[in-house]
């Protein structure tokens, strides 16, 4: 393996350079040195660029991006919804990171239409627009029309994009390797597995088949509803690297003039996005990962169009109870309680001072005690809780980050077209239904179901556990194996405490299991009662009777001294 690495390593050996070559001029090469990278000694003593002297660290951050092409561009656009990674300032000045991508020539695009699709380009549009709509990182659009007469926009994947995106993903997961082998304080952050998500989301949004299949799942959700439009792909004429899908006559979000040109109301539509985006959320689990107004259509009459779904965020029903819990302890100013669920749903570094978080997240929330619910910026407060969550380096999981940004876009979106927009005044009724949702009988048997495949494990790995325990203490030869990370020079007295430590833990997991065992009544029974558990309980009180004996033998000897 460290030999397939050495020579992935040399083999990128170019691109590795030009990585480092524009880190080094915008002055984001700080600590590569502690990564040992050899072959690049001479790069990493080059001096900044004098050019990029004036720019902030952020705008520095998102021009470095830009300059290393698609699959950066694309890490900074991941890098924007993870404030608990980058903190808030990096991660809003990400937002405006965009492609400056140059657009393939048409004879490419034609190619790779009859390529993917098997057909000539003329019969399988009766017109199409040489001329590219727009060109982003992956990939650029044109308007084209069906035989029938329908307009649609066909998205085709830039020539030799794939290669070029390998190579940089297996250069991110080689620098991710060496960063947490070589970096302590960055392990916490994981960059390992971070990178191993980015590459997994990359390569899926490479193929356009994922977002047509997220069309087609959102267009279920919502096609019922009339005032929200989701494009339809068009799947006769979509593959890997081609999709085609339904063409919106609209304005922008941020087009308040053409709104109201269009017969439509700015307040109303802010409204109306607002609960579009809560109801994806908070009863369907799924949500549009991108709320900017670039990605927002008012059609004709106030009609909302949703674009861009190549990138979506699921939450699991542990997630989503999980963020209600937060927002509704955020809304209710309930700082302690914030604080539980954050240390608990998230990765929280070894030395949190928990007594802190908890201290600063009080005053945060004290602050809104006095306020109206119609003078609350969730947006605003969400920002500040991110910014406090990354300065204790805190990482949260990806779905709920991205969340969180997501619902601070939405403010941000909503209070352009209206400066009345509230979200906490939309977030209202939602925690009704919230609680509503917990009690009703279908959510109780999801529990119950839950529940019982949980015991189902337990009564399958408890038993054989617990025959091991007791095959062992039969030989005389159970152990229990505790490393003390600093303890060793502390002497025999600390290490005896530290295994009656151990000893206890493993008592009162001894007696836990059992009771879930007897409980359950796993078979064998005896009695009625499992056997597994009634022996459980025989080892769990000759091991507390062990432990009594050993904590009064330490306190005498303590006593003596």
């Amino acid at each position: 393996m460290v030999v397939m690495k050495i020579r992935r390593t040399y083999k990128h050996l170019q691109r590795y350079r030009q990585i480092l070559s524009v880190l080094i001029r915008y002055g984001l090469a700080e600590g590569l040195e502690r990564l040992h990278l050899d072959f690049a000694q001479d790069i990493l003593s080059k001096p900044i660029g004098e050019e990029v002297m004036g720019l902030s660290y952020e705008e520095r951050v998102r021009t470095a991006l830009a300059e290393l092409g698609p699959t950066f561009i694309k890490l900074g656009q991941i890098l924007s919804v993870r404030p608990d990674l980058v903190g808030v300032k990096l991660s809003q000045e990400l937002k405006s990171l965009q492609a400056d991508v140059p657009s393939d020539d048409f004879e490419y695009v034609k190619a790779t239409i009859e390529e993917e699709l098997g057909r000539e380009i003329t019969e399988l549009f009766t017109e199409f627009d040489p001329e590219p709509l727009a060109s982003a990182s992956i990939g650029q659009t044109h308007r084209a029309t069906l035989p029938g007469g329908r307009q649609v926009v066909v998205k085709v994947r830039h020539k030799g994009i794939e290669p070029k995106v390998q190579v940089d993903l297996e250069i991110l997961l080689d620098l991710a390797e060496l960063l947490e082998r070589n970096v302590e304080e960055s392990r916490n952050y994981r960059p390992r597995d971070f990178v191993e998500q980015f590459r997994q989301a990359l390569l899926r949004e490479m193929d356009f088949r994922h977002e047509m299949r997220n069309l087609e799942q959102f267009r279920t959700l919502f096609e019922e509803q009339a005032e929200v439009r989701i494009p339809e792909p068009i799947v006769t004429h979509s593959a890997r690297k081609v999709l085609s899908m339904e063409f919106f006559d609209g304005v922008h979000a941020s087009d308040l003039d053409g709104i109201r040109a269009l017969g439509g109301d700015p307040v109303e539509v802010a409204l109306r996005g607002g609960h579009l985006y809560l109801k994806m959320v908070f009863v369907y689990g799924r949500f549009h990962a991108d709320p900017h107004p670039g990605n927002i259509l008012v059609l004709p009459g106030g009609t909302i169009g949703l674009l861009d779904f190549g990138t979506v965020g699921r939450l699991t029903d542990e997630l989503r109870e999980d963020l209600e819990d937060l927002i509704i302890a955020l809304a209710q100013r309930q700082g302690e309680r914030a604080t539980d669920i954050i240390v608990r749903v998230g990765t929280p570094p070894r030395d949190l001072d928990v007594g802190m978080l908890r201290t600063e997240l009080m005053d945060l929330t004290g602050y809104y005690v006095t306020k109206a619910l119609s003078e609350i910026d969730v947006g605003q407060l969400l920002t500040e809780v991110m910014d406090l969550i990354q300065r204790h380096h805190i990482v949260l999981p990806p779905a709920i980050s991205m969340l969180i940004k997501v619902l601070i876009t939405l403010e941000g979106t909503g209070r352009a077209l209206s400066p009345e927009f509230n979200l906490a005044e939309l977030l209202e009724p939602y925690k009704t239904q919230v609680i509503l949702r917990r009690l009703s009988p279908e959510r109780q048997m999801k529990k119950m179901q839950r529940l019982y495949r949980d015991l189902e494990r337990a009564a399958q790995v408890v038993p054989t556990g617990l025959v091991d325990i007791v095959a062992q203490l039969r030989k005389g030869d159970f152990r229990v194996q505790l490393e003390h990370q600093g303890l060793q020079e502390l002497g025999l007295e600390l290490r005896y405490s530290a295994n009656c430590l151990t000893l206890g833990i493993l008592t009162a997991a001894l007696f836990l299991g059992s009771t879930v065992l007897l409980s359950a009544k796993v078979p064998p029974l005896v009695f009625g009662q499992s056997l597994f558990g009634l022996l459980g309980y025989v080892l769990a009180v000759l091991f507390g009777v062990r432990l009594l004996w050993a904590v009064r033998h330490l306190g005498l000897a303590g006593w003596k001294r």
